[in-house]
């Protein structure tokens, strides 16, 4: 895993996701700190909005993002957060469904922070232990059995 400071680490994948929500991406985090809008995976392209973003927001909820809107749901510094497909999940268990963005052009994924038209913002502070993309939408099922996988690093 990986140590964050929030406020100038992070790892660039090379990975570019679809915007179209066709696939997944499953991030395992702890000692998170909550004092700003911070990223744990993500980009965004030129449209504002149109990301794939899982992260903190503010101070108090966890921010599921992958298209042009988001939803807010739970208040955790540990866990694992999950999007697959319009599905977002934490700790294996719906939080909701993501609503659909346009597609537009896309950056690489960032871990630890958001890929912003090729610039690191919005740094994540805490701990990341794991990370686990696919390239197709996983079911309910797949995202609890992969996310206890995680939660038992």
């Amino acid at each position: 895993g990986w140590t964050h400071n929030g406020s100038t680490q992070y790892l660039a994948t090379g990975i570019i996701p679809a915007q179209d929500q066709s696939f997944s991406a499953l991030v395992r985090f702890t000692n998170a700190t909550r004092a700003t809008f911070c990223t744990l995976i993500g980009q965004q392209g030129l449209v504002a909005n149109n990301s794939l973003s899982l992260g903190l927001f503010i101070t108090d909820s966890l921010q599921y993002r992958h298209g042009k809107d988001a939803i807010i749901a739970n208040n955790a510094t540990s866990g694992v957060m999950a999007c697959a497909g319009a599905g977002a999940y934490f700790n294996g268990i719906s939080v909701g469904t993501i609503p659909a963005g346009s597609a537009d052009t896309v950056y690489s994924l960032y871990i630890g922070a958001q890929n912003y038209e090729n610039s690191a913002i919005r740094f994540f502070a805490g701990n990341i232990q794991a990370i686990a993309i696919y390239s197709d939408t996983l079911t309910a099922g797949e995202v609890a059995t992969v996310s206890a996988a995680m939660a038992a690093l």
